[in-house]
């Protein structure tokens, strides 16, 4: 009996200790999770940062284009509208002319 009792000891012994191990080794994987989620989450912040820095600078590069373009088209609009009315001002004056006086009429 006493036989039975002292294996009985050793496996509750030694059910305690695969416990105690099983619980370490459990604190210690959920440490390395911790550990390497938390390299992850930075990493992806730093990838995600650099993404939104280099389209935010696309961006900026393309609003210039378009702006550039946008102005010269005013500059050349502009020039044809001059160049026009240089060189059909006179006929522009006498055409306005003949319109106020038959609105005065």
């Amino acid at each position: 009996m006493n036989e039975v009792i002292s294996k009985l000891s050793e496996i509750e012994a030694a059910a305690e200790q695969i416990m105690n191990d099983t619980a370490d080794k459990k604190k210690l994987l959920s440490e390395e999770i911790e550990s390497k989620t938390a390299a992850f989450d930075k990493q992806a912040a730093e990838h995600t940062k650099d993404i939104l820095l280099e389209l935010q600078a696309s961006m900026k590069e393309d609003m210039k284009e378009k702006t550039n373009k946008l102005q010269q088209k005013r500059a050349d609009a502009f020039r044809k509208l001059e160049a026009d009315y240089d060189q059909k001002h006179s006929f522009y004056a006498h055409e306005l002319f003949n319109d106020l006086l038959k609105r005065q009429s």
